[in-house]
Parts: structure tokens; C-alpha cells; sequence
């Protein structure tokens, strides 16, 4: 089977015209809840290291973090990375 490029996807109908949109709206919120998930092993590390419990780090960080993502997508909306 040949290989595709992203232009050929796109021609073929896998790829509709908001993809990418939705791809850069799930990063956005990916990047800032990895370091509050239970299930990525580098957070026990970190919270191990720090001396702090798991309970304490979600509930101090949840709000920091959910801030953080308003903003970004704020920024990705303001220079047409999503469209809304």
C-alpha cells in the first residue's frame, strides 16, 4: 500500500475540516491535566520527591490548572488556532 500524505487523507474524506480544530482543543486541556492525573506514574514520582500527598496536589492544583487551560484556549482563539 502507498504511503499518503496529509493532503492526499484530506482528498480521500478521512479528514473533515474541523479536525484539527478538535486535535488542538483535546492538547490544550491534555497538557495542563498531566500533571494533576492519578494515572501518570511521573506524578507519584514528583508528589514522592516533594513529600506531598496526592489528596493535597489535585485539590491545590485543580483550579491553577483549569485557569491555565481558559487561557490557553482563549490565545488559540485569538490567533485562529480553534475556531468557535
Amino acid at each position: 500500500m502507498p504511503q499518503r500524505g496529509i493532503g492526499q487523507w484530506a482528498n480521500a474524506g478521512i479528514w473533515r475540516k474541523g479536525d484539527i480544530g478538535q486535535c488542538t482543543r483535546i492538547l490544550i486541556g491534555e497538557n495542563t491535566g498531566f500533571a494533576i492525573s492519578p494515572v501518570v506514574p511521573s506524578v507519584y514520582l514528583a508528589l514522592a520527591l516533594a513529600g506531598v500527598e496526592l489528596r493535597k496536589h489535585i485539590a491545590f492544583t485543580f483550579f491553577w490548572a483549569w485557569g491555565v487551560s481558559l487561557i490557553m484556549l482563549a490565545f488559540a482563539v485569538a490567533i485562529g488556532a480553534v475556531q468557535v
